[in-house]
């Protein structure tokens, strides 16, 4: 026989074991949004900078993909991960390129 699950056994977890926040917690975002996102950080990321590096990377919805990735070039989001701390995570691995 089943017990009934504890209240707290229902409620999404906001945080990862050991406290760490989730980074999927956060607001979905449009893709839009992240566009826009994704143009600030890189905007501020080649702002000291005498010469900039180019157009920020193109963002897609990463339709059919089970990771998003991120490159100088292109950053792909499935639709779980279109929140500001995935988005700029996938910005700075363009930005360590």
């Amino acid at each position: 026989m089943r017990s009934a699950a504890s209240p707290s056994a229902r409620t999404p977890i906001a945080t990862r074991a050991g406290g760490f926040p989730d980074p999927r917690a956060g607001e979905r975002l449009p893709l839009a949004r992240c566009r826009v996102l994704v143009e600030q950080a890189y905007r501020w990321f080649e702002a000291p900078g005498p010469d900039p590096a180019g157009p920020p990377p193109l963002v897609t919805d990463g339709r059919g993909r089970r990771h998003a990735c991120g490159s100088r070039a292109a950053i792909k989001l499935p639709l779980w991960a279109r929140t500001r701390a995935i988005v700029l995570h996938e910005c700075a691995h363009g930005m360590a390129d």
